[in-house]
């Protein structure tokens, strides 16, 4: 079996590219794509924020994604993500990091 190599930087902004593109012309205005390394090498978690999904159940939200990602992303690449957060932007958790001092 194949070693799976890490993308870079450039890979990894090229394939947010097209999964906003996609999206955008299904009517979803993302706010922020990542892909996360997932601890494995070569293996990503996928974080997609819109406010549009707020409207989705998480099932919607899955076949609206996967239809892009199977449209814009080659097989490879879409082996590479090991699981998909579509999430708006009231379901992104607020870190210590990101919470203004009082």
């Amino acid at each position: 079996m194949a070693e799976w190599k890490n993308l870079t930087s450039r890979a990894r902004t090229a394939l947010c590219d097209a999964l906003r593109a996609g999206l955008s012309e299904r009517g979803i205005d993302s706010q922020s794509i990542d892909l996360e390394a997932s601890g494995l090498p070569g293996r990503y978690r996928l974080y997609i924020v819109a406010p549009e999904f707020a409207n989705l159940d998480y099932s919607e939200r899955l076949e609206v994604v996967n239809s892009v990602l199977e449209e814009r992303w080659d097989r490879a690449d879409r082996l590479r993500v090991t699981i998909v957060f579509p999430l708006s932007p009231d379901e992104v958790p607020e870190t210590p990091s990101a919470r203004k001092p009082a």
